[in-house]
């Protein structure tokens, strides 16, 4: 999860989105805070308090979707907010105090704080199933609009077919959906990590293989299945074998799966 963490935190679009919010909130000067102070002031204020909001809300989503997965989409969505309300409403009141502002209803505040995560809740359902620009040209459109007696031109060359899709894919979340890595146990779930980042399914470990059997890779112990693709490198320590994915993270090779890695070319 810490790895899960640090990457989301490092993403740009975050960073863009914290500093556009920043700003926002500065110019508006909500909760007394443009009658109290001046927009250099309310831009640093308003930074932490961002950054802090930011900060609650990766974490709480981050924890639930993993400790909550074989719940509800809604039920989590609920766990969220409240959480959320709970870590980030003292906040945003010690700030309103700090800066002299005229408190509002403790209710009324408490009601503006869980707003936020249901907008980001929508927001992400919205982004993660958007469709294609309406406005995108036609193929059947003429060059200028022209119409003659001309040929028509040769049709373009069909497409090279897609690879096939791991079923494991569709019990992730949209955004999550990507080039699958890496399989590994912990207790009754199965950790799947993604070039899009990692998640948590409640199913057998077996079950979890067979899903994603269209993807070229292979079982190095018995609660870890990694993509050959993936595989950038090995290291030997303290006798034992290990592959080394993009992300840093270490799977091991169990000696019963080790002349086979080596054979695959997995191991050198």
């Amino acid at each position: 999860m810490l790895v899960d963490l640090v990457r989301r935190f490092m993403s740009a679009r975050l960073f863009a989105l914290w500093f556009l919010a920043s700003v926002v909130m500065a110019v508006g000067g909500p909760f007394g805070t443009y009658q109290n102070l001046d927009f250099l002031e309310r831009l640093g204020a308003w930074a932490g308090i961002t950054g802090l909001a930011f900060l609650a809300g990766i974490t709480t989503v981050t924890t639930v979707d993993r400790t909550q997965v074989a719940r509800p989409r809604w039920l989590r969505g609920i766990l969220i907010t409240l959480v959320f309300t709970g870590i980030f409403l003292p906040i945003l009141r010690g700030a309103t105090l700090l800066a002299g502002a005229d408190l509002m209803p403790l209710g009324h505040m408490a009601l503006i704080v869980a707003m936020v995560p249901v907008a980001a809740c929508m927001i992400r359902r919205l982004w993660a199933d958007g469709e294609e620009a309406p406005f995108a040209a036609s193929p059947a459109q003429g060059q200028g609009g022209e119409t003659g007696s001309r040929a028509a031109p040769s049709p373009a060359p069909a497409p090279d077919p897609e690879p096939p899709r791991p079923r494991i894919l569709d019990r992730l979340e949209p955004e999550m959906r990507g080039e699958v890595w890496h399989l590994s146990v912990r207790d009754h779930y199965v950790d799947v990590l993604t070039d899009r980042g990692s998640a948590s399914i409640l199913m057998r470990f077996s079950d979890a293989m067979a899903e994603v059997a269209e993807v070229e890779g292979m079982q190095t112990h018995r609660s870890h299945w990694v993509a050959k693709a993936a595989v950038g490198g090995s290291l030997k320590r303290n006798g034992k074998h290990f592959l080394l994915l993009p992300g840093g993270q270490e799977v091991p090779v169990s000696r019963g799966f080790r002349d086979a890695a080596v054979a695959a070319g997995y191991l050198r």
